[in-house]
C-alpha cells in the first residue's frame, strides 16, 4: 500500500491499475516481437519465445513456452494475483506434456523449422537443435507468492527441475500505466543466474559477432558511426549485463552492426587500446540516443557502414549468406558465408 504524507497523517493511495491475466501475457509476449526473445529485464536471462496459449493433453492451456540458452524448455505460468501451492502442480502438468518433444520433434511440434539457424546462434556454443528440451524448467509470474511455494520450488530444484518466481507490480504515474518485475526466488539447478563463479576465465581467439545497435533512429546510427562506438543498455549500472557484453569483446573481434527491422548496417573491428566506459545520462555522449538508455559504450574501428536504405536485410542474410540474425544484443556468428557478407557490405558502401 502506498501512503501520501499529508501533514502528520498518512492517507492510503491506490496508484496501481489491474491488468487481467490475458493482458499480462500479451504485454510480456509483445516484447518478443522485435527480436524473437522475451525481454531480458523481465526474466533476468535471455529466453527465446516459442509459443503461447498451447493446449495440453488435459485440455488446459499453457500460458507461454520458451527456450533458454541451454536449450531447456521453459514453462511460464502467469497468475493475476497470488501464487500459492497448487500452481506448481499445474505448471508440472504442462511440463510433462511438452517434455515428450525433444530435438527435431520439438522443432516440428512448434513449427520452428525456419528458425533452426537462429536458435543455434541463440544457444550457448556447442549446443545444437538436437539438445532442445532434454530438460525443462518452470517460471511463475504473480503479484505475490505464498512462501510455502518457495519450499516446494527448493524441493523441485533438488530433483533437477529449475524453478523461478517473478513478482510483478502495476503502477499508474501521471495517468501513464507501468509494470515492474523482480525475481523473488530462483533455484536453477544448472545455471543459477546469481551464482558466484570464481573459475579462471579462459582466453579465446578473436571471432565474429552480431551487435544490435538498439535503435533505428538515423541520428543515433550516424552518431555511433561518426564517434566509432557500439553501445548497450540494460540497467545502465556498473557490473550489469551491458557492461559484461561490451567487456567480453577482445582485440581483433569483428563486430557486425545490426538493427531489428532494418538488417546489417556494417562491420568494424575491436582494437586493444579501446576502453569501455559508462557515460552519464544527459552528457554530451548521450545527446543523440533517443531512448537515453544506451550508456554502456565501447570504441570500435568501423570498416564500412551503410545508410539504412542499403542495409543487408534479414531475408538476404539467411538466403544469400546462410547467416542467422541475432535475437539478443550480442551473439557469435558461428557459420555462414561471412567473407561474402563483408564483400557485400563494402560493395554497398562504395
Amino acid at each position: 500500500m502506498l501512503f501520501e504524507v499529508n501533514g502528520k497523517q498518512l492517507i492510503p493511495k491506490q496508484i496501481g491499475w489491474e491488468p487481467s491475466e490475458k493482458d499480462l501475457e500479451n504485454l510480456i509476449i509483445s516484447t518478443s516481437k522485435a527480436e524473437l526473445n522475451l525481454d531480458y529485464n523481465i526474466f533476468g536471462e535471455y529466453l527465446f519465445f516459442v509459443d503461447n496459449q498451447k493446449r495440453g493433453s488435459n485440455k488446459k492451456i499453457l500460458d507461454i513456452i520458451a527456450l533458454d540458452e541451454h536449450a531447456q524448455g521453459v514453462i511460464i505460468e502467469l497468475k493475476k494475483d497470488k501464487g500459492s501451492l497448487g500452481v506448481e502442480t499445474q505448471a508440472l502438468q504442462y511440463l510433462s506434456d511438452t517434455a515428450q518433444y525433444t530435438g527435431d520433434d520439438f522443432i516440428k511440434e512448434f513449427k520452428l523449422g525456419d528458425k533452426e539457424g537462429t536458435l543455434e546462434a541463440f544457444f550457448y556454443e556447442g549446443i545444437t537443435v538436437k539438445d532442445i528440451n532434454q530438460r525443462s524448467r518452470i517460471i511463475l509470474i504473480a503479484r505475490e507468492f505464498d512462501e510455502s511455494l518457495y519450499s516446494m520450488g527448493q524441493w523441485l530444484a533438488n530433483q533437477g527441475i529449475s524453478f523461478k518466481c517473478i513478482k510483478y507490480a502495476p503502477h499508474t504515474i501521471e495517468g501513464n500505466q507501468y509494470l515492474s518485475f523482480s525475481v523473488s526466488f530462483d533455484q536453477s539447478s544448472d545455471h543459477n543466474q546469481y551464482r558466484v563463479n570464481f573459475k579462471k576465465r579462459k582466453t579465446r581467439k578473436s571471432d565474429y559477432f552480431w551487435h544490435n545497435l538498439g535503435s533505428d533512429d538515423s541520428n543515433w546510427l550516424a552518431y555511433l558511426y561518426d564517434s566509432g562506438q557500439i553501445s548497450a543498455s540494460f540497467n545502465n549500472q556498473e557490473g550489469d549485463r551491458g557492461e559484461v557484453i561490451l567487456k567480453n569483446y577482445i582485440s581483433g573481434d569483428v563486430v557486425f552492426a545490426y538493427v531489428s527491422g532494418i538488417g546489417c548496417l556494417g562491420y568494424g573491428k575491436i582494437k586493444g587500446n579501446g576502453k569501455y566506459k559508462l557515460i552519464k545520462q544527459g552528457s554530451d555522449g548521450d545527446v543523440f540516443d533517443p531512448s537515453g538508455l544506451h550508456l554502456h559504450r565501447l570504441p570500435i574501428e568501423w570498416k564500412a557502414f551503410l545508410p539504412e536504405n542499403k542495409a543487408i536485410t534479414a531475408k538476404e542474410l539467411r538466403e544469400k549468406f546462410e547467416i542467422a540474425t541475432p535475437v539478443q544484443t550480442s551473439s557469435k556468428i558461428r557459420k555462414g558465408n561471412i567473407k561474402g557478407l563483408i564483400e557485400k557490405i563494402e560493395q554497398q558502401a562504395n
